[in-house]
């Protein structure tokens, strides 16, 4: 059916064969061409251009709606999103938390930093009962911050959503692979191990703020999440229900970058 000579290697190239019998060819060479999708439909090959999108490295700077981001993790040409980190955490006047039913769990810091604990509960409490602690990002109030921010500021259809949020918070995983923190050892009067940030990637922390939640639970035995410090960007953990261990919130998003190209 294809005028010319196809070349593919076939199973995990071979993308999909739909209900309708639209087959869809990815990796596969058609006279020696490797950026054309092609499809086969009722009877007819249609060949469609592949688009070629920018490419963004870890620390890239991107304007959207008058905000400031930075790249957190590498994006090729035929990825059509970016994830971008926010270059100032959210201000407390970016919406109407008196309407939140977290009005009463937040703060603004000197600089207009919202703050807040990572879950408020009647029963998490650092006074030794952590009974109702949760590091669930999706059961804090943090994620009912960063979901009120972005619905007021950012257009939804701009957004990719990417394993069901289009709005987040940093990982661990991000912090440790795409930016690159590592684990060292400092001695003072005795020897600890730190994870801090490369140097040259000071984007990631700022000494306006203390530090800034992530959504990565420290681990599965403790109510605590790491979190990114003003200190050289060390990765701390902090209890998620102490009222005195309160962060700004910092988001993430998945922009598409026909948002911005």
């Amino acid at each position: 059916e294809y005028k010319g000579k196809v070349e593919c290697q076939w199973g995990e190239n071979l993308s999909s064969i739909s209900q309708a019998g639209e087959i869809t060819l990815h990796g596969c060479k058609v006279n020696n061409k490797t950026n054309t999708t092609y499809q086969y439909v009722k009877g007819k090959v249609t060949e469609e251009k592949e688009i070629v999108y920018s490419a963004y490295n870890v620390g890239d700077e991107i304007t959207y709606k008058g905000m400031k981001f930075y790249v957190i993790s590498p994006s090729d040409t035929k990825q059509d999103y970016v994830t971008l980190l926010k270059a100032e955490p959210i201000k407390y006047s970016d919406a109407d938390w008196s309407t939140t039913e977290i009005a009463s769990k937040i703060s603004q810091d000197s600089n207009g930093y919202l703050t807040t604990a990572y879950l408020y509960s009647d029963t998490c409490v650092s006074a030794g009962d952590t009974s109702g602690c949760s590091t669930n990002y999706d059961t804090s109030s943090v994620k009912q911050i960063v979901d009120a921010w972005s619905n007021k500021n950012l257009s939804q259809s701009n957004l990719k959503e990417i394993d069901g949020y289009r709005s987040r918070l940093i990982t661990y995983h991000e912090l440790i692979n795409d930016i690159g923190f590592q684990k060292k050892t400092i001695c003072t009067s005795s020897c600890f191990d730190s994870i801090e940030v490369l140097g040259g990637r000071e984007w990631i922390y700022n000494e306006d703020y203390s530090y800034y939640w992530t959504m990565s639970a420290y681990n599965d035995s403790t109510p605590y999440v790491w979190t990114v410090s003003y200190y050289n960007g060390h990765l701390n953990h902090y209890n998620v229900g102490d009222v005195d261990c309160i962060g700004v919130v910092r988001p993430v998003i998945n922009l598409k970058k026909s948002a911005i190209q």
